[in-house]
């Protein structure tokens, strides 16, 4: 009898649970005794949590009857609709972030919670979602990986948010924790990465590797240019903007995100001055980022239906000090110049 061919429905089927059995095994690192009472390491984990890596921004539910969509103070780290759809056909899945307060993480150990922000494992074992950046955090040094678990040991514990968004969704989505078939298992198993921290971060002077460091943690690259149909960044077009995203209209109280019609597209952030920032000056960039906290954005006309809005978490970013944007500023100007008109808004438009 002739061997199995290899497009028969049976080979197919062996192949594909291979591949689902295919999960990472990345073990547990080895993460130095992280202290629950020292303020100064607590606070550069707020300051990297809230205000660089913009965990809260996912991880909380926003506002978005607000430019932008402002964090509601009161939930830090609640648990969110983050507003990312997955699937081919309905229903579709809303992935959501979980809650990051004690109330679901005082069982993880400290060298669980690290291999999930930087390798993408949870503690169960199992891969997290496409939508957490933990290809961006595992740039974070030994100390800011540190850091951010002492702040998140030091947040207030917060109950998991009770009320479905199911109701302010549209029809054919579902909220979910899990990706539909055949994105996951057979995707996202494989997608973890062994960790590579860096012993320290940059040294402040050398502004160039700063600015790095910092736009690789705050995930600047990936929502600044174009996009493979595999989430990649098209190369030779970095910082060409144009990434699209579902447009967020005004937020109800219990959810984070309702969405669209519309389409937003980023912005180009090269230095090409036609189409980019390459007529700005670093004090312009800076003064672009300060100038958007939350009280000015509090003192914006609220956004209408047909009114353009940003997932941009503009509120957290101005967080960020004067000399850590400069920096950021450095680093942008080694890149060349991308000619690259954006339409940065399309009202009717469906993501």
């Amino acid at each position: 009898m002739s061997a199995v061919n290899a497009r028969s429905p049976v080979a197919i089927a062996v192949l594909l649970l291979c591949f689902a059995a295919c999960q990472k095994n990345i073990p547990l690192p080895e993460v130095r005794a992280v202290p629950r009472d020292d303020a100064p390491l607590i606070e550069r984990g707020r300051y990297l949590a809230e205000n660089v890596g913009v965990c809260m921004s996912c991880h909380t539910p926003r506002d978005f009857s607000f430019f932008s969509g402002l964090p509601l103070r009161e939930r830090y780290g609640e648990g969110a609709d983050v507003g990312m759809v997955f699937g081919y056909w309905p229903p579709r899945v809303v992935m959501w972030a979980p809650n990051l307060t004690p109330t679901h993480l005082s069982e993880w150990s400290d060298a669980e919670l690290q291999r999930a922000f930087v390798s993408g494992i949870g503690r169960d074992g199992h891969s997290l979602m496409l939508a957490m950046p933990y290809d961006q955090y595992n740039a974070l040094s030994v100390d800011d990986a540190r850091a951010i678990i002492a702040y998140l040991r030091a947040l207030p514990p917060l109950p998991h948010p009770t009320a479905s968004p199911q109701g302010a969704l549209p029809p054919g989505e579902v909220p979910a924790r899990k990706l539909p078939f055949p994105v996951e298992p057979f995707i996202v198993n494989i997608m973890p990465i062994e960790a590579h921290l860096v012993e320290r971060a940059p040294p402040s002077e050398d502004t160039v590797a700063t600015g790095k460091y910092l736009a690789t943690i705050a995930g600047c690259l990936w929502c600044h240019s174009p996009m493979t149909k595999f989430d990649q960044v098209v190369k030779g077009k970095e910082w060409a903007g144009g990434h699209e995203f579902p447009k967020p209209n005004a937020g109800v109280e219990l959810t984070s995100l309702v969405r669209g019609p519309g389409v937003i597209r980023t912005p180009n952030i090269s230095m090409d001055p036609r189409t980019g920032i390459g007529t700005w000056s670093r004090e312009v960039f800076i003064a672009r980022f300060k100038g958007a906290d939350r009280a000015a954005i509090e003192q914006l006309a609220k956004p209408g239906p047909r009114d353009m809005n940003t997932v941009m978490p503009w509120a957290a970013y101005a967080g960020m000090t004067e000399a850590d944007l400069g920096a950021i500023w450095d680093y942008l100007k080694t890149f060349p110049a991308q000619d690259n008109a954006i339409n940065r808004f399309e009202p009717d438009a469906q993501k």
